[in-house]
């Protein structure tokens, strides 16, 4: 099951980029997601056309259950910037014979210029062989504002190719996979 969140402002000229109200909206879902471990997937939906005719502000939320997705809901209906700047879309179900693509969304971590051990001349060379392996890729990504540590930073997602879960998916806290918990959610239009 999944459904889409997209972005109201986003069709509008708001001064706002998609990864900014993206951002946003993955700001409201962490802790939602956090308080249900593993329940939730996060996906960008496919097609650059289709995330340039709503402005990108879309993502996608997948769970196993109707239930999970309609308590994902009743909690996202409380709170304020989802009611006032965001449509919420009526669930669907995957197709049980579903033959498309699978894609996996992973975090790709760009470490901060702070964060780098290197000193010298080799100072900052993770930092730009990643952040050009971003724009080479054209790895979506989130504007987020960490509550908890009021840094602002780019979560950017690597989207990967790949098969449909043969074990049991376990998204982190930003609904996304990991290098130990590898999944694909069916890569939808």
């Amino acid at each position: 099951m999944y459904f889409d969140i997209e972005a109201v402002a986003a069709a509008e000229d708001t001064g706002m980029s998609a990864p900014a109200l993206r951002g946003r909206m993955l700001a409201l879902l962490h802790p939602l997601f956090a308080a249900k471990p593993h329940t939730y997937a996060l996906a960008i939906p496919a097609g650059r056309q289709a995330v340039c005719d709503k402005g990108g502000g879309v993502v996608r939320i997948f769970a196993s259950s109707r239930d999970d997705l309609d308590a994902l809901v009743a909690s996202l209906s409380q709170l304020p910037w989802m009611r006032d700047y965001a449509r919420l879309h009526y669930p669907a179900a995957v197709p049980e014979n579903y033959k498309g693509a699978w894609v996996a969304f992973r975090r790709y971590r760009v470490p901060t210029l702070k964060s780098d051990r290197k000193t010298g001349a080799e100072a900052g060379q993770l930092r730009q062989r990643r952040m050009l392996g971003m724009q080479k890729e054209k790895m979506d990504y989130f504007v987020v504002s960490s509550k908890s540590t009021e840094q602002r930073f780019t979560l950017a997602v690597r989207r990967e190719p790949g098969t449909p879960p043969q074990a049991e998916c376990l998204p982190n806290s930003y609904g996304l996979c990991s290098a130990h918990n590898l999944f694909c959610v069916p890569d939808l239009p």
